[in-house]
């Protein structure tokens, strides 16, 4: 297929994605309120509980199901006088709790507010992106790749120098990564299994490319992502720096620099170079943001900022149609790193039945030739019996075998056995669906039990309610939220413990008959359970069948 025609169809694609989406806000604003909160889009009373007279404000809620994020916005209405409204931001949101930043000083002159989530529509963001790529222009090439009317670059440019000091700390196949992209392919995909490494593999790309003068992009769909992966390339000592929003930067580690925006960082950088010596070798920059920042800043907005290679780590979750602007950011070599064995992107559900409803990633997997791709098949983080599960479950039957390195593979629980690595809990209850408080009680003793060992414990649940009842019985013995995990399996990718307890909640067999395809889906099992390091408990309903562990270990 030819450039124009793709893009076109990628245009085509996107423009009714955005007119879905669109049609959803204006349904979600005819709501009324009692079914606003009831489905997460509103909370109706919220009583200030903390308010440090700077636009920092604590509230507790009468009824809180949302599933609002740190950073998402939301509009708030007093409901008494004075009666002031606006926009706020989210830094946290708990059950019983939920702070925003961005209130007025008035509030503390009023004691209840009506929160209502602003829904993002940057749909359009990426649509212009695209449309400025024009044909034999800058860009054009990665779309002519991604439509294979062209084949990808293998070396297009001058390798860049490899150190040996960084190659020799890597195994096998993440020597075949660094050093298959330090050949500047202008496309490579690398697949990266749970604790497999490649955060590892990022951090030594990026760290050769900067040694060698290079400037560096990483992007991610989120900004924990790309605090994890700067964190990780800050421990080389190398310019290392986060663009975006100060509220998304709790995460960095003190060498990582942050900047609100590019303007910001181009004054530093021009003070910077002005002191440097002629003779002095400039490293290149490492330079951190999410994907619709580096759109909205680098193509749209025209910041300055020409990136040698661009890395984007969690490309399974990013959406084909957004993923073909990145062609925009004028990379030489464009790097996917992810994996789609674990969660995809979230795709508009009029559109899922559309050939271009992939991530990026995938369809990467798809066209590239075996040499411009790479699988990470040893796991640092599970023991050996977890690890064999994980693989036979959700690898093996893709032709992917994963192993544990030799100085994690025995490692498990003292005082258990390392083929109880993974224990099911059968749990009978009357007919439960989204919240099963049986489930959540068990779930709370077993946490408790492995907490008392000092060890890191997540409860994870495929249900907000559910969430909700877990952190109330957490609540109940006396356990305090910051000394555990308690989410969906959403906030949980990228995260690893040492002993996850999964409870399904469902067990009335209607609803489960209604729920088991998202239950049993395969990506999300193999998130919540590849998490653990030493333990898996899955507290179930006899009704949901789940495949019991082999005992035949791998070579």
């Amino acid at each position: 297929m030819d450039f124009i025609t793709y893009k076109e169809n990628l245009l085509t694609y996107l423009s009714k994605t955005e007119e879905y989406e669109k049609q959803d806000i204006e349904d979600h604003k005819a709501l009324s309120d009692d079914e606003k909160e009831e489905l997460g889009y509103m909370i109706k009373e919220a009583v200030v509980t903390k308010d440090d007279g700077k636009g920092n404000v604590e509230l507790r809620p009468s009824k809180n199901n949302t599933k609002w994020r740190v950073g998402d916005k939301v509009s708030f209405s007093g409901l008494c006088p004075p009666c002031i409204s606006g926009s706020a931001m989210i830094t946290d949101n708990f059950e019983n709790c939920i702070c925003l930043t961005g209130m007025p000083v008035d509030s503390t002159l009023i004691r209840k507010f009506s929160l209502s989530y602003l829904e993002p529509q940057m749909t359009g963001v990426f649509i212009s992106a695209i449309e400025r790529i024009e044909d034999g222009g800058s860009g054009s090439f990665y779309i002519e790749e991604l439509s294979q009317a062209e084949e990808a670059d293998k070396e297009f440019s001058t390798p860049i120098p490899s150190e040996t000091d960084i190659i020799s700390r890597l195994n096998q196949q993440q020597q075949e990564a660094v050093t298959g992209v330090l050949k500047r392919p202008s496309l490579y995909a690398i697949q990266g299994p749970p604790g497999t490494g490649k955060t590892g593999v990022l951090s030594a790309i990026a760290k050769m490319y900067s040694d060698a003068g290079r400037n560096v992009l990483v992007i991610c769909n989120s900004h924990q992502a790309v605090n994890n992966a700067l964190n990780k390339i800050s421990e080389y000592d190398i310019p290392t720096i986060k663009i975006g929003n100060e509220f998304k930067a709790v995460s960095l580690d003190d060498k990582v620099m942050k900047f609100p925006g590019m303007l910001e960082y181009a004054s530093f950088r021009k003070k910077h170079n002005s002191k440097r010596g002629r003779n002095q070798k400039a490293a290149g920059d490492v330079v951190g943001m999410t994907l619709c920042g580096s759109i909205l800043s680098l193509v749209l907005h025209k910041h300055a900022f020409t990136p040698s290679i661009v890395l984007v780590d969690e490309a399974s979750q990013i959406p084909l149609g957004l993923g073909a602007a990145i062609g925009a950011l004028e990379g030489g070599t464009y790097v996917f790193i992810g994996d789609d064995r674990q969660m995809p992107p979230i795709f508009h559900e009029k559109m899922l039945a559309n050939p271009m409803s992939i991530s990026i990633f995938d369809h990467l997997q798809n066209i590239l030739p075996k040499e411009l791709k790479t699988t990470l098949t040893t796991t640092y983080r599970m023991n050996s019996a977890i690890c064999r599960y994980v693989s036979e479950q959700f690898y093996e039957p893709y032709g992917v075998t994963l192993t544990s390195h030799p100085t994690i593979a025995e490692n498990h629980i003292e005082g258990e056995e390392l083929a109880d690595s993974i224990e099911f809990i059968n749990v009978d209850s009357n007919k439960c669906e989204d919240f099963n408080r049986a489930e959540a009680q068990e779930a709370v003793r077993q946490a408790q039990k492995y907490k008392k060992q000092g060890l890191d414990v997540a409860v994870i649940t495929p249900y907000r309610k559910q969430v909700n009842l877990v952190r109330e019985e957490w609540a109940n013995t006396g356990g305090k939220s910051s000394d555990i995990l308690i989410d969906t399996v959403e906030r949980l990718q990228g995260q690893d413990v040492d002993v996850i307890i999964l409870t399904m909640s469902v067990s009335d067999i209607e609803y489960y008959k209604t729920q088991d395809t998202f239950l049993l889906n395969k990506n999300r099992l193999n998130v919540m359970i590849s998490r653990a390091k030493l333990k898996v408990i899955i507290v179930k309903s006899p009704i949901i069948s789940l495949s019991e562990p082999t005992t035949t270990n791998h070579a």
